[in-house]
């Protein structure tokens, strides 16, 4: 008996530990998309309300992937050093998490290292002003990471753009590689 409370114990620390490891890798991804978010000030919105949008936007990855493999052309709308990392596999293992998600994300302030940005429950005054100029409003999805952790997308939605974008893991570090612009309505 004791030895059997002790192996769900080690089971479920496992489980844990492997949910903080899963959450530092995906918020290593969502710092370097906000790095790239080349604006004095912006606003984030706390919580990801993206779940139901991403799925549309990860099929035009798709059309993109195959009319690439078929012709060699890149899509206008893809930025210039985009690299089509995920394969099928990737796909259908991103796809299957993405149908699956149905959990808004609320960002940790803690993980979330940018000095640019303004909370948008800080400033609801600033979300809500139609005042010019004020600060571009910036929605961001989870990051959706490969089976083999080593490949990933997340969507990031500035105004009315929208943004597909890759990272890879390279020796252990998370790099972007490409992203392809969509408009967000």
């Amino acid at each position: 008996m004791k030895y059997s409370v002790l192996l769900i114990v080690v089971v479920l620390w496992g489980c844990k530990v492997q949910k903080i490891n899963d959450l530092a890798e995906e918020y290593k991804i969502v710092n370097l998309v906000l790095k790239e978010v080349h604006v004095k000030q912006f606003i984030l919105y706390d919580e990801n309300y993206l779940v139901n949008y991403t799925t549309p936007d990860f099929n035009a990855y798709i059309d993109w992937y195959d009319e690439f493999l078929e012709t060699g052309k890149i899509t206008s709308m893809a930025s210039r050093d985009i690299e089509w990392i995920l394969d099928y596999d990737d796909i259908k293992f991103i796809s299957k998490k993405i149908k699956s998600d149905t959990i808004k994300t609320k960002w940790d302030r803690k993980q979330i290292k940018n000095p640019n940005l303004i909370y948008a429950s800080d400033r609801p005054d600033l979300v809500e002003s139609s005042d010019l100029p004020r600060p571009p409003r910036v929605e961001l999805s989870k990051a959706y990471i490969n089976k083999d952790r080593t490949k990933a997308m997340i969507i990031r939605i500035i105004g009315g753009n929208g943004f597909l974008i890759l990272a890879k893991k390279v020796d252990g570090n998370w790099q972007l590689c490409g992203e392809i612009e969509y408009m967000f309505s």
